[in-house]
């Protein structure tokens, strides 16, 4: 489930001199406990910040707090809400929550919002008006990369992708898809950073991983774009050194929730990693056309059904008694091979876009790129090669 604590409205002012420092804790019912930051002197605060709250969640409370920075001194308590989900949260419209805070000289109101958390699939559509970075006889060779919501190993922002570089031009297109998918990397949960967006000028001199790139210009993606209910197309206006660098145009797109609450597997983008996803799912589907035509031709001639790869039984027309004319010898039709597949479990260390060498069943080695959303610990299936299968 995500939860977005919006603000607090009316709180009480718990200090002598001036306003509360508010803040909010959220204890999960069997389960963990966060805390949101500190708002200095503010007894409406703006809060903005959004939670990853895995597994079903039948009760969270809210208890709404004023820091004390005396020394010795503890926090005063402004109020507390409860909020109750007697059964799963299972749609992705956002549901919002105004809850009134309780307890002594408890005053003012908790506002939040919650929705079932599912992938998102965000496509960077293009850029305009980006700086020039390669001087007065060249134009900036764009590419874009999109991170954050939560840390990787080393408090590194999760990177969810980087679309390829376009020579020469202040505005360009990629028209790439990346599906952002956080289900198993966060199994406790927590408090989401904000998802950016950073376009940067490749130099040919150097990897694109040098710390020589520029920087053309970055961008925070409003929650309203990042968990959007409907497909959303916005165009998000680019930051450099504080100025406006351009716009970045990004499509953003919920992936489908099952009724138990649980995300869909994420569609195929247009990523080759996903391609290839995309192309096993396809063999898949033709091994079981295939069987559903077996099936059908055996009911049609009242004969048990034959495996998938066996040949179709031949049809004679019917003959007038006494007449046997010679049986033509018939010929086999030879079966459709099914694919080889091979299952790979992802190694530690590997995100998803990275190559793996494995040993194919012949014994030979076979690259292969571990697809997105596919991380660490998890399995993935590759089609093996004619070549380099068991024969």
């Amino acid at each position: 489930m995500l939860l977005h604590v919006k603000r607090c409205v009316g709180l009480r002012s718990a200090d002598l001199f001036g306003k509360s420092d508010p803040y909010v804790t959220i204890s999960v019912e069997g389960g963990e406990r966060f805390k949101t930051r500190v708002t200095d002197n503010d007894n409406s605060p703006v809060i903005d910040e959004m939670y990853y709250l895995p597994g079903k969640t039948p009760m969270i409370r809210f208890t709404v707090l004023d820091a004390d920075d005396a020394l010795g001194g503890s926090d005063d308590v402004l109020g507390e809400f409860k909020l109750g989900f007697p059964k799963p949260v299972t749609s992705t419209e956002w549901r919002s929550v105004k809850g009134t805070l309780e307890g002594k000289k408890a005053k003012g109101v908790l506002e939040l919002a919650v929705r079932l958390y599912t992938p998102t699939r965000v496509t960077l559509n293009s850029a305009k008006g980006l700086r020039n970075a390669d001087g007065m006889f060249n134009k900036s060779d764009p590419f874009a990369k999109l991170y954050g919501l939560i840390d990787e190993a080393g408090d590194q922002a999760a990177r969810w992708g980087t679309t390829r570089v376009v020579d020469d031009d202040l505005n360009p297109t990629w028209g790439e898809s990346f599906t952002i998918d956080f289900e198993g990397r966060l199994p406790r949960g927590g408090r989401l950073s904000p998802l950016k967006i950073i376009v940067l000028d490749y130099d040919k001199g150097s990897a694109i991983s040098s710390a020589d790139v520029d920087t053309l210009g970055k961008v925070t993606v409003p929650w309203t774009d990042a968990f959007a209910t409907e497909p959303r197309r916005v165009s998000l206006s680019l930051k450099y050194k504080g100025s406006k660098a351009g716009k970045v145009d990004v499509t953003f797109e919920a992936l489908a929730g099952n009724d138990d609450g649980a995300p869909t597997p994420a569609q195929p983008t247009s990523t080759s990693a996903d391609d290839a996803e995309a192309r096993i799912r396809e063999l898949e589907a033709q091994l079981r056309i295939r069987e559903l035509e077996a099936q059908l031709a055996a009911a049609t001639m009242g004969q048990p059904a034959a495996s998938p790869s066996a040949s179709p039984p031949l049809a004679r027309p019917a003959q007038p008694a006494g007449q046997y004319p010679p049986m033509a010898t018939p010929v086999a039709q030879p079966a459709t091979p099914a694919p080889q597949l091979m299952r790979v479990q992802v190694p530690a260390g590997c995100a998803p876009g990275s190559p793996l060498i494995v040993a194919a069943p012949s014994g030979q080695q076979l690259q292969v790129t571990v697809p997105h959303g596919v991380h660490q610990g998890m399995f993935f299936q590759v089609e093996i090669p004619s070549h380099l299968q068991n024969v």
